[in-house]
This record gives C-alpha cells, structure tokens and sequence, in this order.
C-alpha cells in the first residue's frame, strides 16, 4: 500500500514539477531575451539601430512577438522605422511535410525610405546576424498589415507633402521552396496619396539564379492633382485636372527584365513648358504634354492612352515610337482596352 501511496504521488508531482519549471521560465526568458537582442541591434550596424520595446512568449502555440520595434539612424537620431508588433509562430501545416518553418506577421508598420537609403543597407554579414537573432527558424510566409510606406525625398518636408502609400497589406509564401513547390506567390494593396487603391500580384522562383519573377499591377481612378507638390520639386508639369487609370506587366528572366506600362489619362488639363523637358527622366511628361494638346483639343471624353514597352538588362530601353504610335491610335482610330493584357507569366 505504501508503493501505491509513492507512485500516486510521484505522477502527480512530477507534472507539477514540469509546470512549475515551465511557468519560471515563462517568466524570466521574455526579459532576458529581450536585454540581450536589444544590446546586439543597438550595436550591429554603424549607420543606425533598432529597439524593442516587449518581448512576449507563447510556448503552448509554439510563438514569440515583439512589441514597439524603432529604428533610428545613428548620424542624427531621426526615426525611420515604428512597428507596432511582430509576431514569428511555427507555421504547424509545415510539419506534415517533415519542415519546421515559421509565420512572420507585422502589423502597423511605418517606414520611412530616406533619400540616401543606399548607406543603410547591411552588409551581407549584418543581415545573416539580425536574421540569426530575431528568426532563426526559417520562413514560411510573410504578411503585412495596416501599414505605411513613406518616401522623404527632401529631409525638411512634413508627411503630407510626401508621397506616401498607405492603408498597405501584403502577402508573400513559400519563402522556403523546394524543387516539388518552387514558385513563391506575392500580393500587395495600398491607397496613393490618400486619392486611389492600387493592387499588385505575382510569382517569383527564389531558386533560380538570378531570381525570375512576374508581376502585374493595376491602379484605377487616381487624380493626378494629387501629384503637383512632388512634380513641381522634379519636372516642369503640374495637373489642373486630370484622373489616371494604370496597367502594368513584367517579367524577369535570366537576369532580363522586359514589360509595359499602359496609362489612360481622362479629363486631363496639363501645364508644362517644352523647352524645360530633358531626356529620357522627362519623356513620360513630354509625352503627355504633347499629346494632351494634340488629342484633347477637339475631344468630348479628353481620354489619352498609351502603351509604353520596356526592357531593362542592366540599362533601360524605352520603346518611345511605338508608345507615340499607340497613343495617336487611341486619340484617333484604334482604341485602347483598359485592363492588364496577360502577356507575361512565370513558366
């Protein structure tokens, strides 16, 4: 009877045990993880560093999150990055295939691309470092919610004379592939200067080298007016009115990267001066000072469109005659159809 009393209570003092020890360190490694990734991202770059502000662990569904993510830059201590949480959790579909990957979800993130971005990026070492210490599970799929891009092009402009994107969500898988599922899928939706949504998708084969992809991209009812306070600082163009609908495709392969850029311009009133458009950066403009003088002049709908193809191999090649063509066509004998043209796909 009493070896019935001893083992009664050794199975209920060894789980109790095991509990205990769980809870403890449930308690204790949050903090301790978080003092010592937050002494290595104060200090792995020489350009700027990151912070967190919470670490959180969830050992019973296999996931950890921070909470407040900063970055500021090290020259003069200007934000560039805040996210609100980033949770990383073991993507358990994976495991019926024999693979431990994880799920990495951000949500609110604002992100300033500074003008001279270029000296932020890490090196090939630092990326390896921060990746080792905040994922180091492989990655399954990334996706964003609620958040913003912001481009700073002049440091000293506030938020709303930027060009912005916000309201952004995306969506990348399969960012581990295997030769059985080689194509990772890509999607993203944001809203352009608060006047438009845009959407993208596409697919790319991270295997190859160099990596080949497909993308196609649609944006509808945008009002150009929207663009005036960052034309004015570029190109000699501003729009009194005027709305855009944008289609677009690409392509990469074998490290060529070919596609096209189909714009319908409606209602459009342009004031530009011709003798200020210089070179390929103003040929977009040219073009549609031009033809908005041309082919508007006389028109009910004040539609322009036009296709303009491109390839890019280390240069950008603009195919301009066939763009002028089409868009001569649209303002007087074949009419453009709006739309994404499915002309190039990832074999």
């Amino acid at each position: 009877m009493l070896k019935r009393y001893f083992n009664y209570k050794t199975r209920i003092i060894i789980p109790a045990v095991i509990v205990v020890i769980a809870l403890i360190v449930r308690m204790l490694l949050p903090d301790y993880l978080l003092r010592k990734t937050n002494i290595f991202l104060a200090d792995f770059s020489p350009n700027y560093s990151l912070h967190l502000e919470d670490f959180d662990l969830n050992l019973w569904r296999g996931a950890y999150r921070f909470e407040g993510v900063t970055g500021k830059l090290k020259a003069n201590q200007n934000q560039f990055l805040k996210i609100q949480s980033v949770e990383v959790s073991i993507a358990w579909r994976e495991l019926l295939n024999g693979r431990i990957l994880t799920d990495i979800n951000i949500d609110n993130l604002d992100f300033l691309i500074i003008k001279d971005i270029e000296k932020m990026n890490a090196t090939k070492d630092e990326g390896k470092e921060v990746k080792k210490t905040l994922f180091p599970v492989e990655v399954a799929s990334v996706q964003v919610l609620n958040s913003n891009l912001t481009f700073e092009e002049i440091p000293s402009l506030n938020n709303e004379k930027r060009l912005r994107l916000s309201e952004l969500n995306g969506t990348i898988t399969n960012l581990t592939p295997t030769d059985q599922h080689s194509k990772s899928h890509f999607t993203l939706a944001a809203n352009l200067l608060g006047s438009s949504n845009f959407y993208a998708e596409g697919a790319m084969n991270l295997l190859k080298n160099p990596v080949t992809w497909d993308i196609d991209f649609k944006m509808e009812k945008f009002d150009l007016t929207k663009l005036n306070p960052f034309l004015k600082r570029n190109i000699p163009l501003t729009f009194t009115t005027g709305e855009l609908d944008l289609y677009a495709e690409a392509m990469s392969n074998g490290g060529v990267t070919r596609g096209y850029v189909k714009p319908f311009f409606k209602k459009l009133q342009v004031i530009g001066k011709q003798e200020e458009f210089i070179g390929v950066k103003h040929f977009g403009a040219e073009v549609i000072t031009a033809l908005s003088n041309t082919i508007l002049r006389d028109s009910k709908t004040r539609t322009v469109a036009t296709v303009l193809s491109f390839d890019y191999d280390g240069e950008l090649h603009l195919n301009k005659g066939q763009s002028l063509s089409r868009a001569l066509e649209h303002g007087f004998t074949r009419r453009l159809n709006p739309g994404i043209d499915q002309k190039y796909h990832l074999d």
